[in-house]
């Protein structure tokens, strides 16, 4: 497949993320980055002109490549469809002077030849797991394409944003998912209602 090569990132890591969906009224944009884990209704704007928002990113101090889904139920078309839009627009953005850091996706096994082929191996990457816990398959899917990344792509450094499973190794840094703040905020009122008690 003929899919653009995402170069690999040795830039800085931001100290806060957001999602897209946030960015425009973000006050914070020289230490923060952007992240597309979120569904795919929210950024495919961006597919439709990203010319639109060139300015915008510039803003921020890294955005992680876009992130069109490569659901395993999906037709492997669509799949190698959304793979090219995240390479193409990463390249793009890259192109526009802002700061990528790559998002190798993938689905089940049979992607990973033309998945991580579009990658420069080293460098920072950024991952999600948001979802792949719910669904013991899911998670097997998860766990087999996350050891086939290390071995080809050999990253540095791994941004997970999500919960990050006992399975997952290397230099990792944690990205905490909305769902997961929502979830350490809810333990800090308990706690509190706890001791009020």
């Amino acid at each position: 497949f003929d899919i653009p090569i995402v170069p690999a990132y040795y830039g800085e890591i931001p100290e806060k993320w957001i999602g897209f969906n946030y960015a425009l009224n973000c006050k914070d944009p020289e230490n923060t980055g952007v992240h597309f884990f979120l569904d795919d209704y929210q950024f495919e704007r961006i597919w439709a002109n990203p010319n639109k928002y060139l300015n915008m990113f510039r803003r921020f101090k890294a955005v992680i490549q876009p992130d069109f889904s490569l659901y395993r139920d999906y037709p492997k078309a669509l799949q190698v469809y959304n793979s090219f839009r995240n390479c193409w627009l990463a390249n793009y953005l890259i192109d526009h002077g802002i700061n990528v850091i790559p998002h190798p996706s993938f689905s089940d096994a049979d992607s990973h030849d033309w998945s991580f082929a579009n990658y420069e191996p080293g460098g920072i990457v950024a991952i999600s797991t948001v979802g792949v816990r719910y669904d013991k398959e899911t998670f097997l899917y998860f766990a087999y394409g996350y050891e086939t990344m290390l071995r080809r792509l050999k990253p540095d450094t791994i941004l997970i944003h999500g919960e990050v499973p006992s399975i997952c190794r290397g230099n990792i840094i944690h990205i905490p998912s909305f769902q997961s703040r929502l979830h350490e905020m809810d333990g800090r009122y308990e706690k509190k209602s706890n001791q009020a008690i």
